[in-house]
């Protein structure tokens, strides 16, 4: 016999966008394998087998094994490995899609909060996503600018391959997200993480276990 099973890469959330989490139709009509289904670590196992239970179907989630990893967890406070003096203070980490780079722009400075502390000089750091051309990115970004021409900041943008995401949110005084599961992972080293909603529909998606957090504002 062939096992099937469904691989989920990143932090599960079951606040997660609403068509990455499996439903009751797609659970009965075989969308999703053989209901097998492989996690990161064991947080989003949790949170899996309780969107799963409401299905009635059976299923199965384990762990992944270590060289299914795709990240590493810190299995401590990362706060004590970072000096006095942060490399940076903000740094965005975008999702997968690049319009969200818009809307995250849009939001966070259009927050009163962060809006008055920003100026032609003050610069917040990008990381974007493997899967999102810088290119594409500038765009988006110039067309933000045209649309904003009273909101004024720098860019720069972090080298992927010059630092782990790790290390990126270690050197970051505050970490910006929008859809990013990696969300858990900052708020799980205990780092500042400021949460972006970007639609109505859906919350950023944040483990149960996290929305508590002393060093989460959400947006």
């Amino acid at each position: 016999d062939i096992a099937i099973y469904s691989f989920i890469g990143s932090f599960y959330s079951n606040q997660y966008l609403p068509h990455r989490i499996p439903s009751k139709f797609e659970i009965m009509n075989g969308f999703w394998g053989m209901n097998n289904f492989i996690v990161q670590e064991t947080i989003s196992k949790y949170e899996l087998k309780k969107t799963l239970a409401n299905t009635k179907v059976d299923f199965n989630v384990s762990v992944s094994r270590l060289g299914l990893k795709r990240f590493n967890i810190p299995k401590e406070n990362l706060t004590h490995k970072i000096n006095t003096k942060f490399k940076r203070t903000y740094t965005y980490f975008s999702e997968g899609s690049s319009f969200e780079i818009y809307i995250v722009l849009f939001r966070f400075f259009n927050n009163q909060k962060f809006r008055n502390i920003f100026n032609s000089e003050t610069c917040l750091y990008i990381r974007l996503h493997p899967s999102i051309k810088i290119d594409k990115a500038k765009r988006l970004i110039k067309i933000f600018n045209k649309n904003n021409p009273c909101i004024f900041f720098k860019i720069k943008f972090i080298d992927n391959n010059s630092e782990t995401i790790n290390e990126s949110m270690i050197n970051s005084k505050y970490c910006l997200f929008g859809n990013s599961a990696y969300i858990n992972l900052a708020i799980s080293a205990k780092l500042n993480v400021i949460a972006i909603r970007t639609s109505f529909l859906y919350d950023p998606p944040i483990q149960e276990k996290y929305k508590s957090s002393q060093s989460l504002l959400i947006i």
